[in-house]
């Protein structure tokens, strides 16, 4: 990824696993760019927002101010700060803070310390009966238990 296009403005490059470098390999034809884009960059953040709009994901805004449409949305960083906590117990500790990109370990050390507080917390949550699994297919109608 270009220095410009980065929240910290430096280059970042990181491997890729074999299947997805095979994946990727499959889809280029002739053109120096994988994943052409030829509208505006905002086209991206409006269509992403039509997605969750459409799906009824509407997050709250906690901050106080007049309220716009994209106060209620999860931006394209979103999706980043979901994998930092989603693979931090699953990660050598060296290997997140390289995957983030972040210059010093105690940005993501928050991370690592909202994820140990998440999987403590996922324990203790209750499944209404209908979201149980059996046989590998959901019930439905079945109670909480």
């Amino acid at each position: 990824m270009p220095a410009e296009a980065t929240e910290a403005r430096r280059a970042i490059r990181r491997p890729l696993n074999g299947v997805v470098v095979d994946h990727l390999r499959a889809l280029v034809d002739f053109h120096p760019l994988v994943f052409r884009w030829c509208h505006r960059r905002d086209t991206l953040w409006e269509g992403f927002g039509r997605i969750q709009e459409a799906a009824g994901i509407r997050p709250a805004c906690r901050e106080d101010h007049q309220h716009t449409p994209a106060c209620h949305t999860y931006g394209l960083h979103d999706l980043r700060r979901a994998f930092a906590p989603g693979s931090a117990l699953h990660l050598a500790p060296e290997a997140l803070p390289e995957m983030m990109g972040h210059r010093n370990y105690t940005t993501t050390q928050r991370h690592i310390d909202m994820a140990r507080q998440v999987a403590g917390a996922a324990g203790e949550i209750r499944a209404p009966g209908f979201l149980r699994a059996r046989r590998g297919k959901f019930v439905v109608g079945r109670g909480v238990p």
